[in-house]
């Protein structure tokens, strides 16, 4: 005979309320799903100065890569040279290298302003993420005490629009949804 009191179906109900509640908090804090890396996670930083495994490109000056998606211009309106970031960057103008701290310099062969230094040297950004915001900081260290502005995904614009042509020092990533 099935039991089929009131505590049994309030049991039932609370046990499907409670897998519901634990699928949707799952989905709320998963990361997007797509091949891009994870801009949030630092990482060995040599990456900026070494060859792809296949000993092809730089992921940083590739035209496209799923590893560096937040793109720095030297010139205004997505022009001139540019450079590929894939990680939080405390100081555009001293990049850990294995010997020591070096600035990030916009890609050779690129266009106008190619190998100059990207700190305090860029004048539009675009975000090619799919899931992450990227920050770029007027000053080093993500220091919000200057000027700041958070590009969505997808997007992108003119540095000098938020008071940060030729002024940007950091840049950070967070998840946006």
């Amino acid at each position: 005979m099935r039991d089929t009191s009131p505590q049994r179906t309030r049991r039932i109900r609370m046990a499907a309320l409670v897998g519901v509640l634990a699928a949707a908090s799952l989905s709320l804090t998963a990361t997007p799903a797509s091949a891009e890396d994870n801009p949030m996670r630092d990482s060995n930083y040599d990456q900026w100065w070494d060859l792809e495994p296949d000993g092809s490109t730089f992921s940083r000056c590739a035209d496209h890569t799923d590893k560096f998606r937040f793109r720095f211009y030297y010139n205004s309106d997505y022009a001139g040279s540019w450079i590929n970031i894939g990680h939080p960057l405390w100081d555009l103008l001293n990049v850990y290298r294995g010997d020591g701290p070096h600035a990030l310099t916009f890609c050779d062969g690129k266009g106008n302003g190619a190998g100059q230094v990207v700190g305090n040297n860029a004048a539009s950004v675009y975000n090619w993420y799919d899931g992450f915001c990227g920050t770029v900081y007027y000053n080093s260290g993500y220091n919000r005490k200057g000027p700041y502005r958070t590009y969505s995904p997808r997007s992108g614009g003119n540095l000098a629009d938020a008071g940060l042509k030729n002024e940007n020092r950091s840049i950070e990533f967070a998840t946006c949804w």
